[in-house]
């Protein structure tokens, strides 16, 4: 743990904070514009970081935060089906792909597009990598497309969608070669006025069980679109087994807007691949199901995103289809850089955690009333992933209900409010969008005002004024917290060094910024005053007068006693100069004490 003030301290090998000097650091290390009496507790190396609370989240041994591997994603290795040259059947779109392993052939059909129609095309590959497109597999109608294909003993069946304006159904058709094509009727109608699904069905993938063919697929009423599933003992006959989807939009951000394109896989348990839209870019995730039936999304999702701009499939990953062979499992997806749409492949590889919480340690600021200012990190953050932070302070040493809420910081200047207090403790997130990625934070930097002293200014009288009366002593107050004044002290002396003191108020509980001293002789007076704000005492601050010697209560009396003698004499001058002389003094014989309280 470092505090930083107004010594010098390290922050990593190339990075060194002196005081205000930091603020010119800031774009390095992300901290914000602090007051220049501002300080920083800076959180740096694996050991500052162990002392706090981790979940999802390693601490590296070179004092780094990242999120944890948990799970399998999707790695991206690259384009399989390239779009072909200009006016090709596939010159606009290469996507939706299917893909079959027979014996030690991989078939792959896919929808084509060359700006003016869908086509159902084909290729063939001998590794799954490296693929030689065949042409036209089927070309029916003018949009179809998302073909998926099984073969059961001899021959090949194929499903496909058409396009909204041609009925948007589910069709089946039937080859002996893979290649020659027979479409032999509807499989699967939209649902009835009302329903769900009642516009269009599409993107299916059909799946054998003991006792029938399971149909899931794409249903959508013209304003959502969701998952469902239908069953059928043919190839054709398909109703639907729920008047719901069997999968839905969210709860989650990245697929609350769509989800299409189910791909599953029976097992233990069940798996569906899925494409979902959190408004803008597509990515894929996963669900699981003990019968097929019923589903819940995986925690970790998304699985598989696109990549960095501009990257091909920056825009999005769509429309995905599994495949197990002896390498194990492969992936082949759409994605799209929203010119063009291609096919590529992806492989399992280690996931990160959707997202992980780091708690630090309390920090002790040292002084009741610290205003917090801002908490800045340092790190690498790559596209799709994300790092928030957020602070709560406390009065109290151990965390207990008195301390405040966490309040997040402001993503942009990184400023965060809470109370003003003695301690602190601050909150990260880390999260990710693409499971091949992770926010890394090497360095958190909390600034900190801790709280100024109060200090009593604009002291009347101040100068070597001649004054002709007794003074009332007065002050204001300056804090830069506004706080107000508690308490306050004065002091009065013949010596501007106040080696010796005449006359003190002693401490006064009062807010009120003024003080009428006791009597006094005539001649030069230096006072001075503290105030307090409920946790420092300010600086003394100094002033001073000079009484005149008619002013003094004591001058006062003996003129008087002169004035009885003078009488009694017969001088009648000197009756009059003294009497002159009294009436020009004001004494007040009341006790200091009661001169503040009649002040309050």
């Amino acid at each position: 743990m470092q505090r930083v003030g107004l010594e010098v301290r390290a922050i990593r090998p190339i990075f060194v904070i002196i005081g205000v000097a930091a603020l010119a650091l800031g774009p390095i290390l992300g901290f914000v514009a602090s007051p220049a009496s501002a300080e920083y507790w800076i959180q740096t190396s694996q050991s500052d970081f162990l002392t706090g609370t981790l979940q999802s989240l390693v601490v590296t041994p070179e004092g780094s935060l990242n999120l944890d591997r948990n799970g399998m994603a999707l790695t991206r290795s690259g384009i399989v089906i390239a779009n072909g040259p200009a006016g090709s059947y596939d010159s606009q779109w290469a996507r939706d792909p299917t893909v079959l392993l027979d014996n030690t052939t991989y078939r792959m059909w896919y929808r084509g597009s060359d700006g003016a129609r869908w086509r159902i095309l084909y290729a063939t590959s001998s590794d799954g990598v490296s693929w030689t497109k065949q042409g036209v597999a089927l070309d029916t109608f003018s949009t179809m497309g998302a073909p998926f294909v099984m073969k059961e003993n001899s021959t090949y069946h194929m499903w496909f969608q058409t396009g909204p304006n041609e009925g948007g159904e589910i069709y089946h058709a039937t080859s002996l070669d893979a290649i020659a094509w027979l479409v032999d009727g509807v499989s699967l109608y939209p649902g009835t006025s009302g329903a769900w699904d009642s516009l269009t069905v599409g993107t299916p993938w059909v799946v054998r069980t003991p006792t029938r063919l399971l149909l899931y697929y794409l249903g959508s009423d013209g304003t959502s679109e969701a998952i469902g599933v239908a069953g059928s003992t043919n190839y054709t006959g398909f109703s639907a087994l729920s008047n719901r989807p069997i999968l839905d939009v969210g709860p989650s951000a990245w697929d609350a807007a769509k989800v299409r394109f189910p791909a599953v896989v029976p097992g233990t348990p069940w798996t569906m691949y899925y494409a979902g839209l959190d408004g803008g870019v597509w990515r894929e995730g996963r669900a699981d199901s003990p019968d097929g039936l019923s589903w819940t999304k995986e925690t970790g999702n998304p699985v598989l995103s696109g990549g960095p701009y501009p990257a091909w499939d920056y825009v999005g990953t769509v429309g995905g289809a599994p495949l197990s062979d002896t390498s194990g499992v492969r992936f082949y997806y759409t994605g799209t850089d929203a010119s063009n749409n291609q096919i590529g492949l992806a492989v399992p590889g280690p996931a990160y955690s959707v997202m992980g919480t780091y708690e630090s340690q309390v920090f002790d600021s040292g002084r009741s009333r610290t205003t917090w200012i801002s908490i800045s990190t340092t790190g690498s953050y790559p596209p799709g992933t994300a790092v928030s932070s957020a602070l709560r302070s406390g009065d109290r040493p151990s965390l207990d209900g008195t301390w405040s809420s966490w309040q997040i910081a402001d993503p942009s200047t990184r400023t965060v409010s809470v109370p003003r207090s003695r301690y602190v403790q601050y909150r990260l997130v880390l999260s990710r969008l693409d499971p091949t990625e992770t926010p890394t934070v090497t360095d958190v930097a909390v600034a900190y005002d801790p709280n100024h002293s109060p200090n009593a200014v604009g002291l009347s009288p101040s100068t070597d004024t001649r004054l002709e009366e007794m003074p009332v002593l007065t002050w204001s107050v300056n804090d830069d917290e506004n706080d107000p004044q508690i308490q306050f002290e004065l002091q009065l002396s013949r010596d501007a060094s106040f080696s010796t003191v005449a006359s003190t108020s002693g401490v006064v509980t009062s807010p009120i910024s003024r003080w009428e001293p006791p009597s006094l002789e005539g001649g030069v007076w230096f006072w001075r005053v503290r105030v307090f704000d409920g946790e420092a005492w300010g600086p003394w601050a100094s002033g001073m007068f000079n009484l005149d010697q008619f002013a003094s209560p004591d001058f006062a009396l003996r003129a008087t006693l002169l004035v009885a003698l003078s009488v009694s004499l017969g001088s009648v001058g000197a009756a009059v100069l003294v009497f002159v002389a009294s009436r020009r003094a004001k004494p007040d014989t009341s006790p200091p004490s009661a001169r503040v309280s009649a002040e309050r």
